[in-house]
């Protein structure tokens, strides 16, 4: 009896060590740091660049990239080009930080813009207020 017994408990005592690993829960992965590791770095195609709910791409936009070289996870460089209907072009770079759920572009000038970023595989958004309004910037990965 004594025997069958331990058998019972060594039995019961190995089951659990076989199923502890599942019943420790893990964290789920939704981060909202965006990171480079999430593929912020690389080339982008502005495909919506919207200025005070309205759609400014195609009449007085013409055609806006955005570059972005990783120093590390959460900053690096950055390189924006516009490019006007009337064929003017501005283009501004500078370093850029992660922080949170937000993107700082700082081009060393007077100001350093600061934008919610939203970065889902090859489709990136940045929104925030710019010194002409508020912008919501559409962009996919080239």
């Amino acid at each position: 009896m004594k025997t069958i017994l331990s058998k019972t408990n060594l039995t019961a005592i190995a089951l659990f060590l076989l199923i502890l690993p599942g019943l420790n829960s893990c964290k789920k992965d939704n981060d909202d740091n965006p990171t480079q590791q999430e593929g912020l770095e690389g080339k982008w195609n502005v495909t919506s660049f919207v200025l005070d709910d309205v759609e400014i791409k195609g009449v007085i936009v013409a055609s806006s990239n955005m570059e972005f070289d990783a120093s590390n996870s959460t900053t690096g460089d950055f390189s924006w080009s516009i490019t006007y209907k009337d064929n003017s072009n501005d283009t501004v770079t500078g370093d850029y930080e992660i922080v949170g759920g937000k993107i700082k572009l700082d081009s060393h000038g007077d100001k350093v813009l600061e934008f919610d970023l939203k970065l889902e595989g090859d489709n990136l958004e940045i929104k925030g207020d710019m010194d002409e309004g508020y912008v919501k910037v559409k962009s996919v990965r080239k």
